[in-house]
């Protein structure tokens, strides 16, 4: 674990870039200085100071000044320090003897710097005054030393300095804002642990990159307790409700409950941001925080076109293009954040009122209209209509922002609804919950809202959701289709009936049991189905094709049920539509297209930080590493894998954390990391209740990869066996398909090559294709080693380099048992070639790479040569070595290719393609 750093003076983070730029102008002759331009608070005098550093440990003298808006006022006011007392300079104005002005400012600046080459650095030299802008643009001219100077962006800069960089004198250097991976170490070096993904994503968000406000943000959320140490890392303290009866601020008040607490001291610092207004335009900042994004007519109606012109120039508002609306919002979420702290005054409360009935007058068309609306009436104080509020809370949840439905049903529940309308809000919350990967929070709500269903349609909802969620909080198949099987008896209506059928189908597909799940199918076959039907038979199709071994099937599936789920969002449904992605990104997998389902992956992740959904974010990730694992990229799949476990929030699916520990144990095992790759699995058998679904695959091959990678072939084929027998009697195909390869590539095992043959026919997709190449390639009696070359090329052509050097070494085994060196030469290369791109240790291996021996640089230029004809003289000449040494190298090689002269390296050579 490391250590925090000191609060006082942190790392600096993101910068490096643009500190080696200011290194080397600091040492090439032709350089006169730096201009560092970026808003405020984004590091530029932090930049400067590191600069000023880098001069001193060079043996230069600093000389330090900062301007500020009072010294603006003053003739040299910024500079005085720096120059010849007061008294020496009374006769010295700016319009009469600019020249002296000049010539004491350079002697007073050579003697600061005693004899030391000379660097002057100006903070914020935007508020220099017009006398001193001018003496610094002649003393750059005249080249007086290496200038250093921050400027803030947006700022009036005095022309004498703003011509500086302009004209040639200065190099420019704009800082942005910090990058998602900066802010992640700057987090961690500051916290001594690192963010979960969620609290991560917040931070980026809500900092916007500042890395004052990110220091801030940090230091606020550790003095407020918003900020939690759990485990192994820090999270944000959970503020959300669990219970439907527990209380939370309403949004648009003050204080949001998923937003972390401001401390006095980063609220004095915005507010600081946000001083130098007037009444009314601190009437238009106090209503933008409320009502954000407010129509751009609207806005100047009610807050006047002046007000927000002064506030646009000033960099605090900005217009927002939203389709075909433009609206205004505050251009930092800290400014939000801190406006909503103030209490709500009378002037707030009838600017809320009557922002929303002006919205409500234009008709209210989008979507999000209802949430807001709803939002300010709670804000205002006293109660919402219940029926508003449910219709704002579904409409959140329509929108993909189940924060807001969170809030929203909450309020609703704290006002103490008919039973009704409790239950449809804790429907509402519950499937929030569960979309947003909360599954303990979840069955709270859905249990109360079961037993308060008096609806055909609220126990069907109810049925659904909790079903689902019991699922995904706890593994157990029996316990979800009990629920469902429950729900089947209380209900009549066939519509709903056909619900139920869906949703069990889905649940057991998902579960890996596609024979089971196929027959719930069959009930619906030929019905007429909703659109929410659709999407669920979708889910549960494309399961079935991706347990049955039919991944590009399942991709197109789950294509189509994606594409029918975004063209129809008029109602809740019980998934998410990324929820398209996990068949789909596991077909792109299974089918061997491994680039896409990477791309898709990263998607995933960047999606769920977009909405703050945890569950999205380590499923991306986990994804990741999985096609890291696939390609043989086992140091990348390790790193993703610990990245998916150390961020991972309290509540995940059941199956997904040890997923992450049986990738992570697979990619040791890969490495050759014995300890490490035994202690993931231990992980991993600690938190395994259920194997069965999505998880299978990866459960088994852990345990099989570890037992091998130790020395445990039995123990590791034993599992192997027991796996596909469970598997094929669940028509779990998949799981089988898996099983079986590994039979094939790790233990030889010509039975299990005959059944993957066998059954293959079933399948589909270039891995099977591939893997159907290498069993062939083992029940091939009188082969060189050509069968397994060709299936390594196949593993190639996918990109899977470690599984194409593995099955090109066997590739060499053959040839060497046949005697057959032309083919053993040949396949070496492949190996060679192909273990180059690996991320395995070239000390470790699991089925023998190491036997081929790759030919060094120096020894493949050697051979290539003689091959083409040249003398051991000729090519001594060439490459500038003693004939002796081209001599030993053709040794070294002749033993290696398995070749005895220059003519059958010759021959060889060619057919490795060395030319």
């Amino acid at each position: 674990m490391s250590q925090p750093t000191e609060v006082g003076r942190p790392p600096l983070f993101g910068r490096q870039a643009e500190l080696e730029t200011i290194a080397a102008a600091l040492v090439r002759p032709s350089s006169r200085g730096v201009a560092i331009l970026g808003p405020a608070g984004v590091g530029k005098s932090r930049l400067a100071t590191e600069c000023c550093q880098l001069a001193e440990a060079s043996g230069m003298a600093v000389v330090s000044a900062a301007a500020n808006g009072s010294s603006a006022r003053l003739v040299l006011g910024a500079l005085a320090h720096l120059l010849p007392p007061a008294s020496d300079l009374a006769d010295l104005h700016q319009d009469l003897q600019p020249t002296r002005l000049l010539q004491s400012a350079r002697i007073a600046l050579t003697e600061r710097a005693g004899g030391k080459p000379l660097v002057l650095s100006i903070d914020d030299a935007h508020h220099l005054d017009a006398v001193s802008a001018q003496l610094i643009n002649q003393l750059v001219a005249t080249d007086i030393g290496f200038v250093v100077l921050t400027i803030r962006s947006g700022e009036t800069v005095p022309p004498a300095i703003a011509s500086l960089w302009r004209d040639g004198f200065l190099d420019r250097i704009d800082l942005n804002e910090l990058r998602h991976d900066d802010i992640a170490a700057m987090a961690a070096s500051m916290l001594g642990i690192s963010l979960d993904a969620t609290a991560l994503a917040w931070l980026v968000k809500t900092s916007g990159g500042n890395a004052l406000f990110v220091r801030e943000l940090l230091l606020s959320g550790r003095e407020t307790g918003a900020l939690v140490l759990d485990g192994q890392c820090w999270r944000l303290a959970d503020r959300h409700v669990a219970h439907p009866n527990r209380s939370v601020v309403a949004p648009g008040s003050p204080r949001r409950s998923n937003e972390l607490a401001l401390s006095p001291r980063l609220a004095e610092l915005v507010e600081e941001r946000l001083g130098g207004v007037s009444a009314e335009q601190r009437r238009a900042l106090d209503l933008l925080a409320l009502a954000e994004p407010l129509g751009l007519e609207i806005a100047e109606e009610l807050l006047g076109i002046d007000s927000l012109d002064v506030l646009d120039r000033r960099g605090l508002v900005r217009v927002v293009a939203d389709g075909r609306r433009l609206s205004v919002a505050l251009t930092h979420p800290l400014y939000v954040e801190a406006l909503r702290r103030s209490p709500m005054s009378i002037r707030k409360r009838a600017d809320l009122g009557l922002v929303a009935h002006r919205v409500t007058a234009t008709g209210a068309r989008r979507r999000e209209d209802a949430v807001r609306i709803a939002g300010w009436q709670l804000a205002r104080g006293g109660q919402a209509d219940p029926e508003v509020l449910y219709r704002a809370a579904l409409a959140a949840q329509l929108n993909f922002d189940d924060h807001s439905a969170i809030e929203l049903a909450t309020a609703g529940l704290n006002q103490n609804p008919s039973r009704h309308w409790a239950a449809e809000f804790a429907l509402c919350r519950g499937l929030a919950f569960n979309r947003h990967g909360r599954f303990v929070d979840a069955c709270v709500d859905l249990e109360y809202a079961r037993s308060l269903a008096a609806s055909d349609d609220q126990i069907t909802r109810s049925a659904l959701w909790l079903s689902s969620a019991l699922l995904e909080r706890d593994g157990s198949i029996a316990a979800a289709v009990a629920i469902l099987d429950a729900a089947l008896d209380d209900l009549t209506d066939e519509a709903q009936l056909l619900d139920i059928y869906l949703e069990r189908a889905t649940l057991l597909a998902d579960s890996g049991a596609p024979t089971a799940a196929a027959k719930d199918l069959a009930l619906i076959a030929g019905r007429s189905l909703s659109v929410e039907q659709s999407v669920l038979r979708a889910l549960a199709e494309a399961s079935i094709h991706l347990s049955a071994g039919r991944p590009e099937s399942a991709v197109a599936v789950a294509n189509a049920g994606l594409h029918d789920h975004l063209s129809n969002l008029q109602a809740a449904t019980t998934y998410h539509p990324t929820s398209h992605f996990l068949p789909r990104i596991l077909g792109l997998l299974d089918a061997g297209n491994f680039e896409r389902a990477e791309h898709d992956a990263r998607w995933i992740r960047k999606r769920a930080e977009d909405e703050r959904r945890p569950i999205g974010l380590i499923g991306g990730q986990l994804f990741v590493a999985l096609a890291f694992l696939h390609r043989g990229r086992a140091r990348s799949a390790t790193v993703a894998a610990k990245v998916a476990i150390e961020t991972a929030p309290a509540q995940l699916p059941a199956y997904m954390l040890p997923m992450a520990w049986a990738v992570l144990a697979q990619a040791h095992a890969l490495m050759g990391e014995l300890g490490p790759a035994a202690e993931a699995l231990a992980e991993f058998d600690r938190r395994a209740n259920v194997v069965d679904g999505f998880a299978a695959i990866e459960a088994l091959l852990a345990g099989a990869r570890v037992a091998q990678a130790t020395g445990r072939s039995d123990e590791a084929a034993r599992l192997l066996r027991g796996g596909i027998e469970v598997s094929l009697a669940r028509g779990n195909l998949r799981v089988a398909f898996a099983a079986l390869d590994e039979l094939v590539h790790f233990h030889r095992d010509r039975n299990a090559a005959a059944q993957l043959l066998a059954l293959a026919g079933d399948g589909e997709g270039s891995l099977l294709a591939a893997r159907v190449l290498q069993a062939h390639a083992l029940l091939t009696a009188d082969d060189v080693g050509e069968s397994l070359a060709e299936a390594a090329a196949a593993f190639l052509a996918l990109g899977m380099h470690l599984r194409a050097a593995e099955a090109g070494a066997q590739a060499v085994d053959r040839a060497r048992l046949a005697s057959d060196t032309r083919s053993m030469a040949r396949f070496s290369h492949f190996v060679a070639a192909a273990r180059a791109e690996c991320e395995v240790p070239t000390s470790t291996s699991m089925v023998g790479v190491n036997a081929v021996v790759a030919l060094t640089d120096r020894e493949r230029q050697i051979a290539t040569l003689v091959g083409q004809g040249g003398s051991s003289k000729e090519v001594a000449a060439l490459l500038f070595v003693s004939i002796r040494t081209v001599d030993n190298h053709l040794q070294r090689i002749y033993a290696k290719v398995g070749v005895t002269n220059r003519k059958e390296l010759a021959v060889a050579i060619g057919l490795h393609g060395f030319e």
